[in-house]
C-alpha cells in the first residue's frame, strides 16, 4: 500500500513540476526569450506525455506552437497545434479544438494557404457554436 501511494505521490510531484515549467515557458515568451519559452514547454509536455495527462498535454502543445508561430518557425508550429487538435478531440474538449482550429488557420493563413486558412477558421467557428 505505501509503495502504491509513493507512486501517486510521485506521478503527482512529477505533474506539478510539469506544470510550473509550462508557466515559466509563458514568463519566458511573454519576454520574447522564444527558445527558452519552447525548452520549458517542451520539458513540461514531455512529463505530461509520459503520464497520460492529455488535458495538460493539449495546453502544453497548444502553447509550444505558439511559441513557434511567434518564433516564425510555422512548420513547427503546425505539428505542435496538429498534435494538441488530435489530443483536444481525443478528450472531447470542444473550447480547445475550436482554439486549435483557428490556431491552424493562422499558420495557414501566415504560410499564404488562404484555402486552408479558411477551412480552418471555419472549422473553429463551427466549433464555438457546438459550446
Amino acid at each position: 500500500m505505501n509503495h502504491k501511494l509513493d507512486t501517486l505521490k510521485k506521478e503527482s510531484d512529477e505533474r506539478g513540476v510539469a506544470l510550473i515549467r509550462l508557466e515559466a515557458g509563458e514568463v519566458w515568451e511573454k519576454r520574447g526569450d522564444y527558445p527558452r519559452a519552447a525548452e520549458s514547454f517542451g520539458a513540461g509536455v514531455d512529463v505530461l506525455r509520459r503520464l497520460g495527462d492529455k488535458h495538460g498535454l493539449a495546453r502544453g502543445l497548444n502553447r509550444l506552437g505558439n511559441v513557434r508561430f511567434h518564433g516564425n518557425d510555422t512548420e513547427g508550429a503546425l505539428r505542435h497545434y496538429e498534435e494538441a487538435l488530435s489530443v483536444a478531440i481525443e478528450i472531447d474538449d470542444l473550447q480547445g479544438t475550436a482554439l486549435l482550429q483557428a490556431n491552424l488557420g493562422n499558420v495557414h493563413l501566415t504560410r499564404g494557404d488562404l484555402e486552408r486558412a479558411l477551412s480552418s477558421y471555419e472549422e473553429a467557428l463551427s466549433r464555438f457554436d457546438e459550446i
